[in-house]
């Protein structure tokens, strides 16, 4: 038998060659470029659907939680109540002493009115302090303490300065006539 030779010309040869490094480019495209970003995509979409998972979870217990405030609102005592800052005033006076009080800002949203304070006042022990947190408390005040509470020792006494937001209904226009004439008729 005689050896079979395959004779190619160098048109041949270059047209494999060019063929080859044209496969060999798509391949490096599509492992480094596109694997990678496929990749990528599954671990996005991973990531998503737990975020999606967690937030379903979140928005049931936002339900059960306000059907269970809406449930005990009466006994926790979180109803805005009106005359709060006469309230406020009296106990910062019953357990302070030289109470300074520095409306801060003021502000509506809806029908409750926000008022910020800064706070200072001199008591006797810190006790004092914490009584009146307990009177807020009592009077089912709607107030929010804010930090820093600073605690200065002055002489015997013991200078505290905080910040306090008190929340209280808008005040309700008179749905009644302005004046008096409109009052007294013909």
């Amino acid at each position: 038998m005689k050896p079979i030779r395959l004779e190619a010309d160098k048109k041949t040869i270059h047209s494999l060659l060019l063929m080859l490094l044209f496969i060999l480019v798509i391949y490096v495209v599509a492992d480094f470029i596109l694997l990678h970003d496929l990749d990528r995509n599954v671990t996005l979409k991973n990531r998503y659907k737990i975020q999606e998972t967690i937030y379903g979870y979140i928005a049931q217990n936002k339900e059960r939680l306000q059907e269970e405030m809406e449930r005990y609102k009466d006994i926790f005592h979180y109803k805005p109540t009106e005359g709060s800052e006469e309230r406020v005033a009296k106990l910062l006076g019953e357990f302070g002493q030289n109470v300074k009080i520095h409306e801060i800002f003021k502000k509506q949203e809806g029908k409750i009115v926000q008022r910020r304070y800064a706070v200072q006042m001199l008591v006797d022990s810190p006790k004092a302090f914490y009584d009146f947190v307990r009177g807020l408390e009592k009077e089912g005040l709607v107030a929010q303490m804010e930090w820093p509470i600073r605690f200065i020792k002055k002489g015997d006494k013991i200078a505290v300065e905080f910040f306090l937001t008190l929340y209280t209904p808008a005040a309700k226009s008179p749905s009644g006539p302005k004046n008096h004439e409109e009052v007294a008729g013909p």
